[in-house]
């Protein structure tokens, strides 16, 4: 449900989008005491994503292979 929902698609992007702006727009960034971030605080993010995205991935494969065995 969660893939074919447009107001979550729609929700997701605006989130997105005013984090985005609240980090990178100069005149936004003193209201909430933000800065660019670095390519080694982006290479950080990456990787916990990777590492969120993978990981059930792997539970649940997991579990499949120890109920058939």
């Amino acid at each position: 449900y969660t893939f074919t929902n447009p107001t979550y698609w729609l929700a997701c992007t605006a989130a997105v989008i005013i984090m985005l702006v609240i980090v990178y727009v100069p005149w936004v960034q003193p209201m909430f005491r933000t800065g660019p971030l670095s390519p080694l605080d982006w290479a950080f993010v990456m990787a916990v994503v990777a590492f969120m995205w993978l990981a059930p991935c792997q539970w649940s494969q997991s579990r499949r292979r120890a109920k058939t065995a």
